[in-house]
């Protein structure tokens, strides 16, 4: 398997991605996986611009949505 196959880069993603969002992977390995993915499609040239652009929606998603539920319930508290 080649780091350059588009295949290996999007499984990788998927996989990195997946580590993430798991709430079983303790958080010091979430970490390591969101600094690793943010570096992999930063600075390898054989990424695809619509792999990046993916994969920056996800991680935003991961970050806005608890954002989201967090101020709607301090909103409902503070009527």
């Amino acid at each position: 398997m080649c780091s350059f196959d588009k295949s290996f880069s999007a499984t990788f993603t998927q996989f990195l991605l997946s580590q993430l969002r798991s709430e079983h992977v303790h958080a010091e390995s979430r970490t390591g996986c969101a600094a690793y993915l943010a570096s992999f499609v930063a600075r390898a040239s054989f990424v695809s611009a619509g792999l990046v652009i993916s994969t920056a929606s996800e991680i935003v998603a991961m970050v806005v949505r608890p954002t989201i539920i967090l101020w709607d319930g301090v909103s409902s508290i503070a009527r």
